[in-house]
């Protein structure tokens, strides 16, 4: 278990601040979109595929092993690569949207299908990672 891994299972054990989620689709576009509270510690998920996301209200403190560590306040807008996973600090009420290009709009398979599959060990299959950035 990695570190990101560790700290999820560890937060999983405290008091949860509730998150909401909008899901919207247009012309081949999923797009879902977070709200989080004030002084929310997040851990994301290993992201399948490329994206753009936007972060429309806020300030939040992020971490990836892409960028380091960042302080993003709205209005942000940026690409994600494959296998991103973010860990995040919320300084305020925070709106976060994620858009994916896809043509599927059942948000069960999508949550499924946008997230990496994990090996035991909870880190990403590298074999799957490097398939899909080709």
């Amino acid at each position: 278990m990695n570190a990101v891994d560790s700290l999820q299972k560890a937060l999983a054990t405290l008091p949860q601040a509730e998150l909401k989620f909008e899901h919207k689709f247009c012309g081949g576009i999923y797009a879902r979109t977070m709200k989080a509270p004030a002084s929310c510690l997040i851990v994301g998920r290993v992201h399948a595929t490329e994206n753009f996301f936007a972060l429309t209200k806020g300030t939040i403190t992020v971490w990836d092993e892409f960028n380091g560590v960042r302080t993003l306040v709205a209005p942000h807008v940026e690409s994600a690569p494959v296998g991103i996973r973010r860990i995040g600090f919320t300084a305020t009420e925070v709106e976060w949207t994620n858009f994916f290009a896809t043509t599927e709009t059942d948000v069960s398979v999508l949550e499924k299908t946008l997230e990496l599959p994990r090996k035991v060990s909870g880190e990403p299959d590298e074999n799957l990672v490097k398939l899909l950035q080709s």
